[in-house]
């Protein structure tokens, strides 16, 4: 199923009660083990003949006509049909019990078959009478119950006999029908896409969005949104709904008529349509005006949807979308004060962290004063609330309040919570980097920090001190003479990297630089391959200021590096310094100790800056993208086109004297005999039908021709950089184990293997241990040259040799048949 990326709504206390009343029952129904016995009824487990037993007492009480125990029968097999216990079984006899005044029985009974009618698709068309009659019922609950059943069985061959109920029901005099034919439209589109045109239908659907009930507006909008979105995929369109802007402001004049949900609906309705068709100036006036009241309503879903509205229509006038930052700045930050617990304030507080990334300057503003104090941390608030928080004062820090930001942090340090402490202390330096005035405050604090002798300080402190010298060189006088002596303070292994770091760039105010780094190459293989990478290059930039000391540790260094069971990085980088100072000494001290570019103040390096998913994701604001902090096409997976072959035919009517439900059992239907398998017939290509099938009108199945052979570009050309951003942005489309038994298949004969059956080519490959990894990529020049990324894992220490193969390529979804034939290839 997949799941929607709406925006966020929070849970009133009504609903919260709902919930745990849902909660409750749930236990009750399952948890026999706190004390509490599941109904004897309904939730036992089913037993051998447990369906033949229910058949029989649905036929039973249905020739009776025993109202109680047509219920009970209809309440078991809803309740194994919940549990997820196979039903279909009881498809007929279900039939049966459909004609009843009983509406509980009645909703029940239409439950059942709207869950299982894709199964039983001839059969349905036996539930079609009663369903008639159901829609001209004098009640409105029973007619709009009718005409959602209908519309949810998703039949082809029963929508000819749709249309006139939902035509029906959309000119209906009760709402509540009225909303239910709405929502019946986009079901009818998916099953026949041209039936709602050719019938006018759609026209009747556009004059619903006027209806005087909210709810039939609400449902008429959502309805033509699937609709067209449906239509765009089909390629009948090229564009979303289109609302004219007075039917647009007409439904925003309307908006406190909606309720909070209805509200919310209608300005995720607009903001599409705005994305997509941006309105006049004029018009913009009158949204923020209409809308401005909005900003201070309590619920944080409708606010937000308001902010995103703002945002988009505003977006075009430099001018007014600077002001809107600081205009929603107060409003938010009253939503997150006001938030009924740690979810609902984690959400405001993840769309003010994004807000800030676009305008930095948004907490700048003279008014905004003490806000910053909105965002200290709470004793009780959980981890990703502390976080988050600390994130915002880092952006947030001016010249004003920066002093009162770093003792608030310095507070956190020592906290009982290490991720939070870490968190603290990189926010200090984060803070220095981004107000230059406070540079001496922060440095002599992270001295203080170090100072205090605990591990795991210490390791966040010379992590955070590594960033804050990059950005400050002058600062390293404070902290480089004694820098050899943190050594020992630091186990983790991006501290000591940090460590090594400032040994190599610093080594000229080291004293005792090349004993430090010797005593690391003597415990070379005991680093973990950052520090062992890191002490490379510090080795290499310190032979160049303090040679003689220097000569017999970088030889055991690149002796060490160069051994043939390093890491491919480590081993490829060791052999470039040590031709590079083999050809040339003088060149090698000109690249490796080049000037470098003063960094600019900011608090963030190219390297941890991506910019276009942050623009991606505020794209996608007030959705889940923000909670999660990537877009959501990295965590929803795209459905396919729809594909449908229905073509409208004139409704066949329905003879009242068709057998309906109470002559089932007179009449039954005996189950089809399965055609003989094609490799049990002759030599003739067709099959052997028995006379029972051709009665039925059924079409022998068209022979499926055989896929064409793929066809690989012959010299695939791809760079690291081209395939790490396709590997990152693709989804995975085939992902399987290979076991390989007792051979040992090395790495060259997987990148042979690969490249003869297949065309991919090898982009990198190396063995750690007993692990081997290969990076391959090729093109389908058969598929418009789209790219095909297969990454291979194999494990050869363990008894159990295995390759795990990975495959990613932009043309699955869309055909999946190509990027399964690659992985046939493989499999072969």
């Amino acid at each position: 199923m997949m799941v929607s990326n709406r925006c966020l709504h929070i849970l009133t206390s009504a609903q919260c009660r709902i919930f745990a009343c849902s909660s409750s029952c749930l236990i009750m129904s399952s948890g026999a083990g706190l004390g509490l016995a599941p109904h004897p009824s309904f939730f036992n487990e089913m037993k051998k003949g447990e369906i033949n037993d229910l058949k029989t007492q649905l036929r039973t009480a249905s020739a009776e006509r025993d109202p109680v125990k047509e219920r009970a029968a209809i309440q078991r097999v809803i309740s194994y049909m919940t549990l997820g216990l196979d039903v279909t079984g009881l498809f007929s006899e279900m039939i049966m019990v459909v004609n009843t005044r009983d509406v509980i029985q009645k909703k029940l009974v239409y439950l059942y078959l709207c869950s299982n009618a894709e199964s039983n698709p001839d059969l349905s068309l036996l539930v079609v009478n009663t369903l008639q009659k159901d829609c001209r019922d004098d009640n409105p609950m029973i007619r709009g119950l009718a005409l959602r059943s209908i519309c949810s069985l998703r039949l082809a061959n029963i929508a000819e006999y749709v249309e006139s109920f939902v035509i029906r029901g959309l000119s209906d005099i009760s709402p509540y029908v009225r909303k239910t034919a709405a929502m019946g439209c986009a079901k009818l589109h998916a099953v026949a896409p041209g039936t709602l045109g050719e019938l006018g239908i759609l026209d009747k659907l556009y004059q619903l969005v006027r209806d005087r009930d909210t709810l039939v507006v609400v449902n008429a909008l959502a309805a033509l949104e699937e609709i067209t979105k449906r239509e765009v995929q089909l390629g009948n369109v090229t564009s979303q709904f289109v609302v004219p802007p007075p039917l647009a402001l007409h439904l925003l004049s309307r908006l406190r008529e909606f309720n909070e949900w209805g509200q919310c609906a209608v300005l995720t309705h607009l903001t599409s349509h705005y994305i997509h068709h941006p309105p006049e100036e004029d018009h913009i006036i009158e949204i923020l005006n209409l809308l401005d009241e909005k900003l201070r309503h309590g619920n944080s879903a409708l606010v937000l949807g308001v902010v995103k509205l703002f945002l988009v229509v505003t977006e075009n006038m430099p001018n007014i979308y600077t002001q809107l930052f600081e205009r929603v700045r107060t409003p938010l930050v009253t939503l997150m004060e006001a938030a009924q617990g740690p979810e609902a304030a984690y959400a405001i507080l993840s769309h003010i962290h994004l807000m800030l990334h676009r305008a930095p300057d948004m907490f700048a503003h003279h008014t905004a004063g003490a806000m910053f104090k909105h965002f200290f941390c709470r004793f009780q608030d959980p981890l990703y609330v502390k976080t988050i928080k600390i994130d915002i004062m880092t952006l947030i820090a001016a010249p004003a309040n920066a002093k009162d930001i770093i003792l608030e942090l310095s507070e956190y340090v020592c906290e009982g919570d290490l991720a939070v402490a870490q968190k603290a202390i990189q926010g200090i330096a984060t803070v220095g980097m981004r107000v230059p005035d406070v540079q001496d405050y922060v440095m002599q604090s992270m001295i203080g920090l170090l100072q205090m002798g605990m591990e795991h300080i210490s390791s966040a402190t010379c992590v955070a001190m590594k960033d804050f010298l990059r950005t400050y060189p002058q600062q390293a006088a404070l902290i480089i003479p004694e820098i050899s002596g943190y050594f020992e303070q630091v186990e983790d292994p991006s501290a000591r990297g940090s460590l090594v770091w400032m040994v190599g760039e610093y080594c000229d105010r080291v004293d005792d630089a090349p004993y430090v780094l010797e005593d690391l190459v003597d415990k070379f293989d005991d680093e973990s391959l950052e520090v062992r990478v890191l002490l490379l290059t510090a080795c290499v930039r310190t032979f160049f200021v303090r040679p003689a000391e220097m000569q017999y540790i970088i030889g055991a260094l690149f002796e060490k590096a160069t051994h043939p069971q390093t890491h491919p990085d480590l081993h490829d980088r060791a052999l470039f310094y040590y031709r590079l100072l083999s050809n040339n000494v003088d060149e090698a001290a000109r690249i490796v100790n080049s000037t470098k570019q003063p960094i600019p103040t900011g608090g963030k390096f190219a390297e941890h800056q991506n910019l276009e998913t942050l623009d991606k994701i505020f794209e996608e604001f007030n959705s889940l993208s923000v909670i999660y902090g990537k877009p959501s096409d990295l965590f929803i997976k795209a459905l396919p086109p729809p594909q449908t072959s229905y073509t409208r035919t004139a409704p066949t009517p329905l003879s009242p004297g068709v057998p309906t439900a109470p002559l089932l059992h007179k009449t039954p239907v005996s189950p089809s005999p399965i055609p003989a398998s094609p490799a049990s017939s002759s030599s003739s290509s067709s099959l052997v039908y028995s006379s029972q099938l051709l009665d039925l009108d059924i079409a022998p199945p068209v022979a499926s021709s055989p896929q064409p052979r793929l066809s690989m570009r012959a010299d695939p050309v791809m760079d690291p950089t081209q395939f790490q951003e396709a590997w990152d942005s693709l989804g995975v489309a085939a992902n399987f184990e290979l076991a390989v038994g007792n051979m040992s298949p090395t790495t060259s004969t997987i990148e042979a293997t690969l490249a003869s059956r297949c065309g991919l080519a090898c982009l990198a490959s190396g063995t750690v241990g007993s692990q081997m990894k290969l990076y391959h990529f090729g093109f389908v020049s058969s598929a418009g040259d789209e790219p095909v990324l297969v990454e291979v894992v194999g494990e050869m220490g363990g008894r159990e040799k295995s390759l795990v193969v990975a495959i990613k390529s932009p043309l699955y979804p869309g055909r999946p048949e190509v990027t399964q034939q690659i992985a046939n290839s493989i499999k072969d």
